[in-house]
């Protein structure tokens, strides 16, 4: 039983280390500490709103970038090879 106490110490000693937790006692704390989670639904919620807000900001503009460039070159005059005006 000794033996297993001190494994388990070990082992609990290493996941604090390689969590970057220093103490047991620092975990208790973040444990003991309150959350709400209706507060937190809503703030995820109004990411997810905003996202999708930008996600078709940046597709609009996109479209409009594309039709840009289109409307660009149609107005451009056409290059006309050399070759083709001495056949003419």
């Amino acid at each position: 039983m000794e033996k297993e106490i001190s494994d388990n110490k070990i082992l609990i000693e290493n996941s604090l280390f390689e969590n970057q937790f220093s103490t047991l006692e620092e975990i208790q704390q973040i444990l003991a500490q309150e959350i709400n989670a209706q507060e937190t639904r809503n703030q995820i919620q109004q990411f997810r709103i905003q996202f999708e807000i930008v996600k078709n900001d940046i597709l609009n503009l996109e479209t409009k970038l594309k039709i840009f460039h289109l409307m660009k070159n149609s107005l451009q005059k056409p290059k006309i090879n050399s070759k083709l005006l001495k056949m003419i």
